[in-house]
C-alpha cells in the first residue's frame, strides 16, 4: 500500500504575489526604513503576520528596499547621512559617559569603529560573545577611545 501523496505547498507565498503586490510590499518597508520606524526582525516578523507571508519573504523585501534606498542617494546624499548619524552617535556618547553608563557608551564607540571599518568581522564575534564586565568594559571603552583618537596616516 503506498501513501497518498502530499500536495505540494509553496512557502515562499511572495513568488506567488504579482509583481504590483510585490512593489506596493516593498515601497512599505523603504516608507518605514525612510522615516526610521524599521525595527529589523521585529519590523520583519511584524509585516509577515500582516502580509501573511513567510519572514524570509519580508527579508526579502528588506533587502530590496535597501538597495532601491542606496541606489536612490548618491555619494553626496552618503556622506551627508553618515555625518548626520555620527554627530547623532556623538551626542548619545557624550549622554552616556556624563551618566556613567559605561555599557551605551562602549557601543557608541563599537559602532563609530563599524562605520569607521575599524573592527572586523573576526573582532565583532569576539566582542558580541557577551556581556563585558565593568572592567572589561572600562578597557574596551580605552582602548577604542585611544584607536579613535589616534591620526591614521596615509599610505
Amino acid at each position: 500500500m503506498t501513501k497518498p501523496k502530499r500536495p505540494k505547498v509553496d512557502t515562499n507565498r511572495a513568488r506567488n504575489t504579482d509583481r504590483q503586490t510585490r512593489d506596493a510590499r516593498v515601497n512599505r518597508v523603504i516608507a518605514m526604513m525612510v522615516n526610521g520606524q524599521w525595527h529589523g526582525a521585529k519590523s520583519s516578523h511584524e509585516l509577515a503576520a500582516e502580509f501573511g507571508v513567510s519572514f524570509h519573504c519580508v527579508h526579502e523585501y528588506a533587502r530590496e528596499a535597501n538597495s532601491v534606498i542606496r541606489r536612490a542617494f548618491g555619494p553626496e546624499d552618503r556622506e551627508a547621512l553618515r555625518e548626520q548619524f555620527m554627530l547623532g552617535i556623538e551626542a548619545l556618547k557624550a549622554r552616556a559617559l556624563e551618566k556613567g553608563d559605561l555599557r551605551t557608551a562602549l557601543g557608541t564607540f563599537d559602532l563609530v569603529a563599524r562605520v569607521a571599518g575599524l573592527i572586523t568581522q573576526k573582532v565583532d564575534a569576539q566582542v558580541s560573545q557577551g556581556v563585558p564586565s565593568a572592567d572589561q568594559a572600562r578597557a574596551q571603552l580605552a582602548s577604542m577611545q585611544a584607536a579613535l583618537t589616534m591620526e591614521i596616516e596615509p599610505e
